[in-house]
């Protein structure tokens, strides 16, 4: 695991970070948009499954 781990981060750009700069990072955090059209596909999947 550590020869795989290594080598990855040979093949990587040196450069993909830049020091002090900022880098916006997604959470699930207040994403409850995205809960709802799951919900909702989920609930369409049981009807059909049932019906």
């Amino acid at each position: 695991m550590q020869f795989l781990a290594t080598e990855l981060v040979k093949e990587e750009d040196a450069n993909f970070f830049v020091e002090n700069q900022e880098y916006s990072v997604w959470s699930p955090y207040n994403s409850s948009e995205a809960a709802n059209v799951v919900m909702n596909l989920l609930a369409t999947k049981q009807q059909e499954k049932n019906g």
